[in-house]
């Protein structure tokens, strides 16, 4: 969901924080910022991930300034609030003497509030410069002011909309279930043929929109148009999904309905559009509202113990603080005694339905980093671990001990036995029948990488991959365990098969499993591989496997200081080159490599290792010894691609000052 900042401050009378720390108010509170983009007047654009169990209410610009509001403790404007602002729209909008639509729900599982609206007297053209510049800052295309219209109530309330030509829609508006064979022109002029699984608003002559997804293009407003038929209505979010699917059509309305939203805000959207509409054509003369809304939501109500949320969080919250935090969020709280507190929810919360999503949305608005850091205490009793879990874990510390690293790979591949109905990706349209050839292709993108993988003391010499996961062949889901060793670059006296076999030695004395009993190292140049089965070893270990915990609780507690800190990386490819040097037997290595790296480029230069010393002595005492150093330097840039100038520009640099000094450049 693309949230525009300066279209959120509209919300708000204070102040909002910038760009970077709404972003870090909304992860660290609600949901990931995937990107900000910078848009015009500046304006900044938030993309927020919106999951399913908050898309219920956030895939919105007012759901957004809930959230902000809750978290900062800022005041939304008393006729921007959800339910005023509806209100507001409502007393605007003047109703004439004309007829509401004719509408029948023959399904009202499916459609569970249909609500529609004549409008006479309609202009369609441009729309105003202000409405366009809210519906490009995220990325809609401006089509008309009707249309423009129910796209900005949809982006700021959630609300899906849809405006039909009242003149172009012959008698009865049905919402039903599609026949088989039957046909539509979308919008877009793409011909979409329906199923009964299917959901379509009809007229007397045939399907006008498909249900939730797409209108169709024989009732289009365009040009022409002098009178509409607004709708605003809930779909059943599966049925929506399901035909979104089938046909390849999804857009912003069909994922605000495939997520589920409330009843009530077909009543917000409907007034919303209705008094934006006439503000943009004063003419307009607006009908009554129809509702089909059979089976009315009734106020849901939680009750929960302070006591409980207090031991869910792990928190020791006043009961002063956790009922402004409910007020924060709208949940409005009536208490009976100190431990019974009955939670009035928002409508639109479909999200909250028990006492830990209460503790949870408390949580979250003071900030799970306040919670106390508390030591796990130790499993009490024996406790009955499975044999894959068990022995999978003896044979990864094995191969993590001897130096691997590790994969976790997708169960999905561009080949296999079993195919997916509705695949990820067109390379993922298969269950893997092995695990082998993604950790090949891993290890390979990993050795053309190793100059910045490496550490800063070592260079690697060999790519060392393992995974133990499901694969699926011949009707089986079979535990298997990949292993690859990959050469850098040929090494006297060893091969990769070598070094595997040592490996699968190692594996066998300590766990006992003979891999090369149902198996076969495999060798291709500097790369040595097997893949085997599990299941029979697995099942031969069946019963109490505690040795693997006492595995796991014997690793001693690191405290936070002694794990690796998260650096950024780059997108960008990064370019290497060496440079080796004669010096005196005497010089310090590290002297040299300061003194590369003090004379390249510093947000450039990411490494510099070094990675072969000799000492070259003359046959005459008279002359002194020389030591060869040769070091790896490795460049790379967080904003653009490298060229081989610009480095060869650095390297001359790093050059001069290393012939100042008096060494000797190999």
């Amino acid at each position: 969901m693309k949230i525009s900042r300066n279209w959120l401050q509209t919300y708000f009378d204070s102040q909002l924080p910038g760009h970077e720390d709404l972003s870090n108010l909304f992860t660290f509170h609600s949901c990931e910022v995937e990107g900000v983009e910078h848009a015009s007047d500046l304006d900044h654009v938030l993309d927020i991930k919106v999951l399913p169990d908050r898309a219920h209410y956030l895939l919105s610009h007012q759901g957004a300034a809930e959230e902000i509001s809750a978290i900062t403790g800022f005041k939304i404007k008393p006729d921007f609030l959800r339910h005023n602002r509806a209100a507001v729209a409502e007393k605007v909008v003047a109703e004439g003497h004309i007829d509401s639509p004719d509408i029948k729900v023959t399904d009202e599982a499916f459609c569970s509030r249909y609500m529609s609206r004549f409008v006479k007297n309609i202009i369609v053209k441009e729309s105003p410069s202000w409405l366009k510049h809210w519906l490009e800052a995220v990325g809609a295309r401006s089509i008309n002011n009707i249309v423009d219209a129910t796209n900005y109530i949809m982006l700021d309330s959630g609300q899906p909309l849809h405006a039909f030509d009242a003149d172009k829609v012959r008698g009865l508006i049905v919402v039903r279930r599609a026949e088989a064979g039957e046909k539509i022109i979308t919008l877009d002029q793409k011909e979409v043929i329906l199923s009964i699984e299917d959901n379509v608003i009809a007229d007397d002559e045939g399907p006008i929109a498909i249900a939730g997804i797409k209108g169709g293009s024989r009732a289009a407003v365009d040009e022409h148009t002098k009178n509409i038929i607004i709708e605003s209505a809930r779909f059943h979010p599966t049925q929506v999904r399901k035909t979104s699917q089938r046909i390849g059509i999804r857009n912003e309305s069909s994922k605000r309905f495939e997520n589920e939203i409330s009843e009530t805000l077909a009543s917000i959207g409907m007034h919303c559009v209705s008094a934006l509409i006439l503000s943009m054509v004063p003419e307009a003369q607006f009908g009554p509202v129809g509702d089909a809304y059979p089976n009315m939501l009734p106020i849901r109500k939680i009750s929960i113990s302070p006591s409980r949320i207090t031991s869910l969080l792990g928190m020791n919250l006043s009961h002063q603080i956790m009922m402004e935090t409910l007020l924060k969020l709208n949940l409005q709280t009536s208490i009976f005694s100190d431990e019974e507190w009955h939670i009035t929810i928002p409508p639109e919360r479909l999200d909250i339905v028990s006492e830990p999503d209460i503790a949870d949305e408390i949580g979250r608005i003071i900030g799970y980093d306040k919670l106390e850091n508390l030591q796990v205490q130790p499993l009490l009793g024996e406790i009955e671990i499975s044999s894959s879990i068990s022995e999978g874990i003896k044979i990864k510390k094995c191969l993590i001990d001897q130096g691997y690293g590790e994969a976790y790979l997708y169960t999905f591949a561009e080949k296999g036995d079993i195919q997916i109905e509705h695949p990820l990706a067109s390379d993922k349209s298969y269950t893997r029948n092995n695990i082998i050839d993604g950790l090949l292709s891993v290890a390979e993108m990993n050795a053309r990488n190793a100059d910045i993988l490496s550490s800063e003391d070592v260079l690697l010499e060999a790519i060392r991959m393992f995974e133990i996961g499901k694969t699926f062949k011949d009707g089986k889901e079979i535990w298997s365990l990949a292993i690859v060793h990959r050469l850098l670059k040929k090494q006297k006296g060893i091969s990769a098969k070598q070094k595997l076999e040592e490996t699968i030695e190692h594996i066998r004395e300590r766990t006992g499993l003979d891999i090369l009993s149902n198996a076969s190292i495999l060798e291709k140049d500097l790369t040595a591989f097997v893949e085997i089965s599990l299941d029979s070893f697995f099942s031969s270990k069946e019963g109490k496997n505690n040795d693997a915990l006492d595995l796991i609780q014997s690793q001693p507690l690191k405290t936070i200081s002694e794990f690796v800190q998260f650096k950024e990386f780059s997108i960008y490819p990064f370019i290497s080159r060496d440079a080796a040097l004669f010096v005196e037997e005497n010089v310090n290595e590290e002297a040299v490599k300061d003194l590369i790296i003090s004379n390249a480029s510093s947000t450039l230069l990411q490494k510099v290792t070094l990675f072969d010393v000799f000492v070259k002595k003359s046959e005459d005492p008279n002359i002194a010894a020389k030591k060869s150093l040769a070091y790896r330097l490795v460049f790379q840039s967080f904003e653009k691609t490298l060229t081989d100038e610009g480095v060869l520009e650095i390297m001359n640099r790093v050059y001069e000052a290393l012939k100042v000094k008096g060494y000797e450049i190999r």
